[in-house]
């Protein structure tokens, strides 16, 4: 796994852009695409089970329909890419709030953080397990026999930057924690899991940003994949939102994915005050002996 991922939420790219890296990804021997398709900012991509999604483009001109992402997939598919699709959940869901507001709380995130769906309700998963069915078909792909809008039995599900305090603000929210007795990271702790079953049943391999792991720990499936992105010194509450250390997800038994950024040695590319030469110092596997 050589990825780039890119933030088709954020920034929307037309179909010509997003083929041309597709195209300087095969050039340089990186065979992954990581779409990270939905944010606060917008939500572009065609749901066909959940049609107003869409509706938090930014037009309707910059949005995807499911034609366009299956000519894309195809398009890398030919190049020996495989597309990772990223729905960033429960935090960054402003834009599925805008058009799904039954599935979201009603706080305000503080800064730092982002408003979280809502654990407590069906209308949630339901949501989430429609959306997943239509990009995996249902069920895993085998050589020949493809299955989902992105037929690669990786899904990222994000999981970072939650601001879990917010379901202690929400009324709603707050008195169905303490119907199942649990505090607002154990509530985190139960949306992250559910959906991950979710998609697992769908024959998908999960991806999860690190505090995923930071608040699970062990207790995340063990097929999991803990993508860390955080650089020692950025430290934000709760707890869950620190840095982790790739070496102690691998000696907990996990498979890693590593793009550190924020630091000396950064692979964001966004990171314009670094320059390639940092890209070539990180070395992913420092301490890491198992």
């Amino acid at each position: 796994h050589r990825g780039l991922m890119i933030d088709t939420s954020r920034h929307f790219l037309p179909l010509a852009s997003i083929r041309s890296i597709i195209d300087s990804l095969a050039y340089a021997k990186l065979n992954v695409l990581h779409i990270h398709a939905s944010d606060e900012q917008s939500f572009p991509m065609q749901i066909k089970s959940y049609p107003k999604l869409w509706d938090a483009a930014y037009s309707s001109q910059e949005r995807y329909t499911q034609a366009d992402l299956a000519s894309v997939v195809e398009y890398a598919r030919l190049r020996g890419i495989r597309l990772m699709v990223e729905f960033d959940v429960p935090g960054h869901s402003k834009a599925i709030c805008k058009s799904y507001p039954e599935a979201c709380t009603t706080c305000t995130a503080h800064s730092g953080s982002t408003l979280p769906l809502n654990p407590s309700r069906n209308a949630t998963f339901d949501l989430m397990e429609s959306l997943l069915l239509e990009m995996t078909g249902g069920s895993a792909s085998t050589s020949g026999s493809p299955h989902g809008l992105f037929p690669g039995n990786m899904i990222h599900l994000g999981g970072d930057e939650v601001d879990a305090d917010c379901f202690n603000r929400d009324p709603q929210v707050a008195a169905w924690m303490i119907e199942q007795g649990l505090n607002a990271s154990e509530a985190y702790e139960y949306f992250t899991q559910r959906v991950n079953a979710l998609a697992k049943a769908q024959g998908r391999r999960v991806v999860q940003w690190a505090e995923v792991y930071a608040n699970v720990g062990t207790k995340l499936d063990k097929n999991a994949i803990v993508h860390v992105w955080r650089s020692a010194h950025i430290a934000r509450q709760p707890a869950f939102n620190r840095y982790i250390d790739p070496a102690q997800v691998v000696a907990d038994g996990y498979q890693t994915l590593i793009n550190i950024g924020y630091d000396s040695t950064t692979w964001y590319l966004d990171n314009i005050h670094n320059n390639w030469t940092s890209f070539y110092r990180k070395e992913p596997c420092d301490n890491i002996t198992s």
